[in-house]
């Protein structure tokens, strides 16, 4: 990918956005983050990202609601669920959602990997 990609980090904790930020950032990629949908779709709506990286659960919506929300508004972006919450149905729920991937917290390896690889 030319240029830094841009990332948002939507995670209702604010340890995992600042973590996610300090990470990512330090590898070059521009991130923001949010702390809930409504937040996350706020930022989303000042112009595409190239990756979302979501959670599953927050106060105010499920990270599926939020994939779908992304979807409508930037059908090109890549979105992977990186969660907590790892069943069959959950794994499922965010594929059908429109996620590429789904990762289990707190795998950073694959994280990185699955990162680069949608960037690619």
């Amino acid at each position: 990918m030319q240029g830094k990609a841009r990332i948002l980090v939507v995670d209702d904790s604010n340890d995992n956005c600042t973590m996610m930020a300090m990470l990512l950032g330090h590898m070059g990629y521009v991130v923001e983050t949010a702390r809930t949908v409504t937040e996350a779709m706020k930022l989303a709506g000042d112009g595409p990202r190239d990756l979302y990286i979501i959670d599953s659960y927050f106060t105010d919506a499920r990270g599926t609601e939020l994939c779908r929300q992304i979807r409508a508004l930037d059908p090109a972006a890549s979105v992977l669920f990186y969660s907590t919450a790892y069943g069959h149905a959950d794994l499922e729920a965010a594929l059908q959602s429109g996620a590429q991937a789904f990762i289990l917290k707190p795998d950073i390896d694959e994280l990185l990997r699955t990162i680069a690889q949608l960037l690619d």
